[in-house]
Parts: C-alpha cells; structure tokens; sequence
C-alpha cells in the first residue's frame, strides 16, 4: 500500500474505485512523497522504540494492540469450534491434566518462597564439644572415704573391690546431688569460711573426668537440713545443698544390692523343715494346705506361710566375715534353721535360712551357702521363731 506507481484507477474518499483511461490519469501534486492508499498507520522510519518510550505509548496503541489480541482470541476460538469433536475431547483433557500438574507445582513453589522469606537469617550452629563424663567419684564423710569407678559398660563400682555387689543407684544418686551444686543459687559470694564451718573441713567429695581433670567440693555445717559446700579455687562462693550428707554417711554396705529371697508358697514348696536346737518340726503342703504329722495346721500357720511368701533382707552386716564373725553374731548356736525344697520353672531348689543372735532391731541370718551375714527384721521373723521355741499346739 505504500509508494505505489499510478494506476489506471482512482478510489475516491468514500471508497468507490473508478477506472480512467490513460490520458486521464494525471500525476498527482503529490508525486515523489510517499503515500499510504489505505486506513492504516505507517510504521516505516520509525526507529525501535527504547524500554523507557514503550511505556509511554498512547493509549490509542496500545488499544490497537488490544483488538489484535482480541481478534487472535476470536479466530482460535473458530478454530477449536471448527474442529472434529475427537480432536477437541483430546485437547480439554491435556490442558486439564497440565492444570492439576501446574498446580500443586506452583503451591510448592509458594511455600518454599514463604518459608524463605519469613524465616530469619539464622546464625550458623558450630558443635559444642560436651563435657568430659566423670569416671572415678570419692567421697569422705570424714571418718569413712569411698571410692568409686565407672566401668567402660556404664556401670559403677567399689573401686577397692570390684566384686562387691554394689547398687548403683546410690552412686549415681549422690553423682547427681553434686553435679547440680554449682546450679544452685548461692548462699554468697563472699564467705568467711569459718562461718560456714568450712575453714578446715574433712568432708569432702571429688569427682575426676576420663581427662584427669577433677574438681573438689567442700562440705561444712549443715543448717535446716542442708550442708554448706565450696569448690576448691572457688571459696567465696558458697552453696546450701540439701541431702548431700547424709547421701555420703553411707556405709558401703548400706549400698550391698542385697539378694532376692524366693517366695515360699503351698504351691511350689515340697518340704519344709524347722529346727530349734534338738526339735525338729516338719511341714507338708497339700493340695493347698499345710499339714504336720497328718493333721491340718493351716490355720495355726497363717502368719508363717504369710511370711514365706513375702521374704526380705533388711541390709548388709558383715561381707566376706572373718572366720569369727558367725559366732560373734550368734550363728554358730542358730535360734531357728529354716529348710525348704521348692521348685522354680520346673526346677527345683532348695534354700537355708539361718537365725542368729538379735542385733538393734533385727537378727542376723545367713542365707544356703553364702557366708555373708545379713539383718532381718525382728518383726517379720517373729512368726518362725515362735514356731521353733513352741511348736505346735
């Protein structure tokens, strides 16, 4: 349409077209300038327009550019109507699988950059080497010092004599106690020792990390319960720990795991046996009940067989005793010898209990063949010594 030569037609404005001759085609005043025979714009010498110009367009372009889109809208629109219904069926399902594929693709993408934006910046996180677990703990009450090792499987020992059969739940009781000192909050920070008791104190305990590294505390006087403690290095800060006393007056046998005693019952015992110096009283289970010389004494036995079938050890007296300590105790001239078969998961056993002479509140016993020399109470054995002093009625 532009820079067309002249042709033997002429389109007036309203649009009609007339055919002239050749002698009527006269050059027109404007000949040699460029002339646009249709309604459109004219875009040649134009130079591209920079980013800045683009977005200051006239509105009446970029309306122009709207109806473009449009019409581009309108003819795909026939085109999909114009389609085979076989054609179109197979393009609904495609963009319907593209927009539940789109969608959580782009939820994730949402989140991610919320979770972006919303979290701070967080300071890198560098490991902190833990501190050293103590291996050995001593402790002094200051007439007694115990000590103590962790063995490489966890558990604690005596350290004087690793066979001794220790419950450890006293040792990490009191390691608990002292490791939390240091947590508590201060009595204060500048001490005069002696009004703490603590100027020249015996007490003390020590704990020693697999390093070598250990640290000591010191114990003074004890007020409403509690002991004053310091830490060597640190003696103008003083703490008021309660229970730490009484947690290190502990005798190492008041720490003995002491044994399990079988529960005696009519159902597991066979035989079972009570001798009192020269007499001896023989008890037999059946069906249930006891009997003695044929004849029913269930009833007569009610606090015994009670007894029997809940039996325990009250402490430690004497471990490994010398080859004295069993008359010492009475046990050489024992007041009652209890004697039971029994069976066990189908196996059976039996089981010796001996009685000696009375000590504070209980008798010292020993249990089949260990020679240790441990307490019961006077209370629970009341029971069989009776029956061995009178028998039966």
């Amino acid at each position: 349409a532009y820079n067309r030569p002249p042709h033997r037609e002429r389109v007036d404005p309203d649009g009609s077209v007339h055919y002239l001759e050749p002698h009527d085609a006269a050059v027109p005043p404007h000949r040699g300038k460029k002339v646009c025979y249709e309604k459109k714009t004219c875009y040649e010498g134009q130079t591209r327009r920079s980013a800045r110009r683009a977005a200051e367009e006239p509105d009446s372009l970029r309306a122009g550019e709207w109806e473009n889109l449009k019409g581009s809208a309108h003819n795909l629109k026939d085109k999909f109507q114009n389609m085979e219904k076989k054609h179109r069926d197979t393009l609904i399902g495609l963009a319907i699988a593209l927009l539940v594929l789109i969608v959580p693709f782009l939820n994730s993408c949402l989140s991610f950059r919320t979770v972006r934006i919303d979290s701070p910046e967080r300071e890198p996180v560098y490991p902190v080497e833990e501190a050293a677990a103590p291996v050995r703990l001593v402790c002094s009450n200051g007439s007694t010092t115990l000590r103590f090792s962790r063995e490489e499987n966890g558990r604690w020992l005596w350290a004087d004599d690793k066979t001794f059969p220790l419950d450890e739940s006293y040792v990490l009781t009191l390691l608990e106690t002292v490791r939390g000192i240091e947590h508590l909050p201060p009595v204060t920070t500048a001490a005069q020792l002696a009004d703490y008791g603590l100027e020249s104190s015996a007490k003390y305990v020590t704990l020693t990390d697999s390093k070598g590294e250990s640290v000591t505390y010191r114990l003074g006087s004890e007020s409403d319960g509690s002991v004053y403690v310091y830490r060597e290095g640190a003696e103008a800060t003083v703490y008021a720990v309660p229970d730490l006393l009484g947690q290190i007056g502990r005798s190492i046998y008041d720490m003995m795991a002491l044994p399990e005693l079988p529960q005696l019952t009519a159902e597991n015992v066979t035989s079972l046996t009570v001798t009192a110096g020269e007499s001896t009283l023989t008890l037999t289970p059946a069906e249930g009940a006891w009997t003695a010389d044929g004849r029913d004494v269930t009833d007569q036995l009610a606090d015994l067989t009670a007894w029997l079938g809940d039996m325990h050890l009250a402490a430690c007296v004497d471990w490994r005793p010398s080859s004295g300590a069993a008359a010492l105790c009475g046990l050489d001239q024992p007041g009652a010898v209890l004697t039971a078969e029994y069976t066990h998961n189908g196996v059976q056993h039996s089981f010796t209990l001996t009685v000696g002479g009375q000590r504070g509140a209980g008798y010292c016993v020993t249990v089949s063949d260990d020679d240790t020399i441990y307490l019961m109470s006077a209370e629970a054995l009341a029971p069989l010594l009776a029956l061995a002093q009178t028998g039966l009625a």
